[in-house]
């Protein structure tokens, strides 16, 4: 319709929504200087070396790595950090981490920091009521005796996923729940892995959720069935594997992706209440990942620490 061609040679993989990037490192560092000097009064703002010369090679992802120092934020990444706060009633807590520079430019993946903190935090807490022959869904319900919306969405959940109840021989199920985005989420996954291959299933996801007042109960459904299927790639198949600086893969016949034949079945309860509306977007996908490692571990006795949960790191793990 009369648009000028575009120069795409520089473009990079994103998800249709999210945390876009923008192409050019230096509109990339004046944009976001320019944001952060408006939402952190004061802050001193600066922007680090970026290896240029290395990142050059790289032909998926940030064609280059940028990094940003910001004084006056009390010291937290809040990207980094998001989703490390629970609201399991355990008295005793302490919440810290240690900035790594790995010489590799990172950013943002779909889910956030919530999308490997939840990842720990609900492991360990099926860990913990594993050690104490504890069921995992009465063990959070008690811990959560002080949150009547927590309780809402975990006691819904597993009532329609029949949590409790025999699965198919070689089927397990895996539960977890988190607040994410200040949105209540539970969720239950029926999970199969092959003993020959190592390869895991996903069968049916069953989730629900309590945003608050929902206004677009379609667009809620929709973003939450992406996250299932967002959430199922990275827990199961993407990975970088980066050498001497350059990322080894180049697209999607080297860098696999849930296909279509591989989707499981997706259940979602909307539980709206008077609260206020918040975010959606990425509210479920944080809870894939547990759910898929606390399956595997009712199937196999081994608990599963990194991720992806691809046939090869399974097999290692468990000796399927």
């Amino acid at each position: 319709m009369g648009e000028r061609p575009r120069d795409t040679s520089g473009g990079h993989f994103h998800s249709g929504e999210g945390e876009h990037v923008l192409n050019k490192p230096a509109h990339r560092e004046l944009v976001v200087v320019q944001i952060m000097r408006r939402l952190v009064p004061g802050a001193r703002i600066g922007v680090l070396a970026d290896q240029r010369q290395q990142s050059e090679s790289v032909r998926c992802g940030r064609d280059k790595v940028l990094g940003l120092a910001v004084e006056g934020v009390k010291g937290l990444d809040g990207i980094v950090l998001e989703g490390a706060k629970h609201e399991y009633g355990i008295p005793n807590q302490s919440i810290a981490y240690l900035r790594e520079n790995r010489g590799v430019g990172l950013a943002a993946w779909r889910g956030i920091g919530a999308g490997y903190n939840k990842f720990v935090i609900e492991s360990f807490i099926d860990e913990l009521a594993a050690a104490q022959n504890a069921d995992p869904v009465q063990f959070r319900l008690d811990l959560l005796k002080d949150e009547p919306r927590a309780q809402a969405v975990v006691k819904a959940v597993a009532d329609k996923s029949g949590w409790g109840k025999p699965v198919a021989d070689g089927h397990a199920l895996g539960f977890s729940y988190a607040k994410v985005v200040e949105t209540y989420v539970a969720a239950v996954g029926e999970i199969s892995v092959d003993p020959k291959t190592g390869i895991v299933r996903a069968h049916k996801f069953w989730l629900a959720l309590d945003p608050g007042i929902v206004l677009n109960p379609d667009s809620v459904l929709a973003q939450t069935e992406g996250n299932v299927i967002f959430g199922l790639s990275q827990t199961l198949k993407e990975q970088v594997s980066i050498v001497d600086g350059q990322v080894q893969q180049n697209n999607f016949y080297d860098y696999p992706v849930l296909r279509m034949s591989e989707m499981p079945e997706i259940d979602i309860q909307l539980m709206p209440t008077d609260n206020p509306a918040k975010g959606i977007g990425e509210a479920a996908l944080p809870l894939v990942a547990p759910c898929v490692g606390n399956a595997l571990f009712k199937l196999t006795g081994k608990r599963l620490r990194a991720l992806p949960l691809s046939p090869e790191r399974v097999k290692a793990v468990t000796g399927v």
